[in-house]
């Protein structure tokens, strides 16, 4: 096999230009697909169509993406099939074959608590969609496991009729609908091209990234190999540490401004480089780093200047929620990172000015869902109500009443016998999902698995420093789609495990790329190992590292 490379900057194969087989667009029907999921329960096939136009107009969707034009698309054969899941929803699968077609499939994830994430325009997004797939040649599918058509995004585990949640359309969430989907993709493709796919990937960031690591843990045999980026794993823990932020400072009746949060953040930053030399405008530790914030009180702030109190606040906001004992329940948001709404609305740490002057805190959406809906059934819940001792009850509750929902089984097996590759990356810098819970995830496989040089053989992790939540944080250094697909390629097709991998700086234009580096994987070099050192216009005194 020849070494796959990057042809553009979200391309990672090139597409023939060819005319397409003739045969191929015959069997672009609906009878063929009929045919060929004849033998998969409860399906049906909506539709078949080809498509040859090179764009698809793409409606608003639910997650707030505006309407938009997909461009540049090959052509391809588009196909919708519903299948009834055993609870009577309808789940609907979206497949796309290229007409010219690389003999690859590649399954596509969703975000938050959803499996699609639709069409994303733009390529900055670390989630594979059907539009980048065929783009480079692959089929592809989706599954919105029966919730596509449900306005309620955050509560549509509650079956309103009977007040209890729905254990089908949850079973769907957690792996069965992202299996089925990859049953029948595999088999329209392979009706449509009358051959198997030759190698099959499954992609996901974020609440996608949890599918991936699903997908390897349960159904290991259905692809290839798996790259789970920034994943929503340890949901348990995970979701309601997500509350932590908004319920310290409500309970400390202290919600800080984004200056005053801003403050903090750079304050880690200058610390860090000047402990370490790091020149960068973000930390590079595998482990957080640490800092004392009081030691900012009295720094002037365009918020007012910081107190005790905002010290506090953020003091536990970075050591995560705990129990009244002081027990650690789950990792804190990273010093250093941001999620106070900078680089977009979403946050952790989001706060917002009432009408009478007074900032309250403004609580992340999934986290919410999972304290009204999950745990008590109730959606109107108020969260305003909620103190620290009955957050650590609940949150205890959960771990307990949900653990089938975490997927941090650390048994690989499965996956390390049948010879199939698991790609595991997380930003350092995430804004929502806590990097130290991949790093403990990995930790707890390497054990399991035998130990690093074991574990190699099958599975590798990246600890991307600098990088944020799935896309590119345009300060910092950051992995990209095209970047991981290849790695991944690479390893499976060609026997190149990833030792590094390169992470883009994109200059002012957001297109360009102005600058490249190389990061090990977890657990092989430390960064400042692979680093070579200079002096330090910001801080001249100090020695500083740059990359080879």
């Amino acid at each position: 096999m020849e070494k796959i490379e990057r042809t553009a900057r979200d391309r990672w194969l090139v597409v023939p230009t060819s005319e397409p087989d003739p045969q191929v667009v015959h069997r672009c029907t609906e009878a063929v697909v009929a045919a060929a999921l004849a033998e998969v329960s409860d399906t049906s096939v909506v539709s078949v169509a080809i498509n040859r136009t090179g764009q698809l107009n793409v409606p608003a969707s639910a997650i707030g993406m505006p309407a938009f034009i997909e461009q540049d698309l090959p052509g391809y054969c588009e196909v919708v099939v519903h299948q009834q899941d055993p609870g009577g929803h309808t789940v609907e699968i979206r497949v796309w074959v290229p007409l010219t077609w690389n003999g690859r499939f590649l399954g596509t994830a969703g975000g938050g608590n959803r499996t699609t994430a639709g069409l994303m325009p733009g390529d900055e997004f670390r989630g594979a969609t059907l539009a980048n797939a065929v783009r480079n040649g692959f089929a592809a599918a989706s599954t919105d496991s029966g919730v596509g058509r449900d306005p309620r995004i955050s509560d549509w585990q509650l079956d309103e009729s009977t007040g209890e949640l729905d254990d089908n359309l949850i079973e769907n969430w957690v792996h069965r609908s992202t299996h089925d989907m990859t049953v029948i993709g595999k088999a329209v493709t392979t009706a449509i091209h009358g051959a198997t796919p030759r190698f099959s990937y499954f992609q996901g960031t974020s609440g996608g990234g949890r599918q991936a690591i699903a997908q390897a843990r349960l159904h290991p045999a259905d692809y290839d190999g798996v790259w789970s980026s920034d994943p929503a794993m340890n949901w348990t823990r995970l979701i309601p540490a997500e509350l932590w932020p908004a319920l310290v400072m409500k309970e400390l009746d202290n919600a800080l401004a984004p200056e005053k949060f801003e403050a903090f953040r750079q304050a880690v930053v200058d610390d860090f480089a000047l402990r370490t030399g790091s020149p960068e405008s973000f930390t590079t530790s595998d482990e957080p780093p640490a800092f004392d914030p009081y030691r900012l009180v009295g720094q002037a702030t365009t918020a007012g200047p910081i107190v005790e109190a905002d010290a506090q606040v953020m003091k536990m906001i970075w050591d995560g929620p705990r129990t009244a004992t002081g027990e650690q329940l789950w990792f804190g948001l990273r010093p250093g990172a941001e999620s106070w709404g900078a680089l977009g609305p979403h946050g952790l740490c989001i706060t917002k000015e009432e009408p009478d002057g007074r900032r309250t805190p403004d609580p992340w959406a999934i986290a919410l869902s999972w304290f009204a809906t999950w745990l008590q059934r109730d959606p109107e819940w108020d969260w305003r109500t909620l103190t620290f001792d009955e957050y650590e009850r609940l949150f205890l509750k959960g771990i307990e009443e949900f653990a089938y929902l975490s997927v941090e089984d650390p048994d690989l097996s499965e996956l390390r016998d049948g010879g199939r590759k698991l790609l595991l990356t997380h930003g350092t810098d995430d804004q929502v999902i806590f990097s130290q819970g991949s790093r403990h995830y990995f930790d707890n496989v390497i054990e399991h698995m035998g130990g690093r040089p074991a574990t190699d053989e099958f599975a590798r992790f990246f600890l991307c420093a600098g990088d944020g939540h799935s896309f590119r944080i345009p300060s910092g250094f950051g992995i990209d789609l095209a970047t991981g697909m290849i790695a991944l390629m690479n390893w499976v097709e060609n026997g190149i495990a990833p030792d590094s991998l390169e992470t883009l700086h994109f200059a002012d234009d957001g297109i360009s790329v102005a600058e490249v580096r190389s990061i090990a994987a977890y657990g092989t070099a430390s960064v400042l190992d692979q680093q070579v050192t200079y002096r330090s216009p910001r801080h001249p005194s100090a020695v500083v590292f740059e990359r080879k």
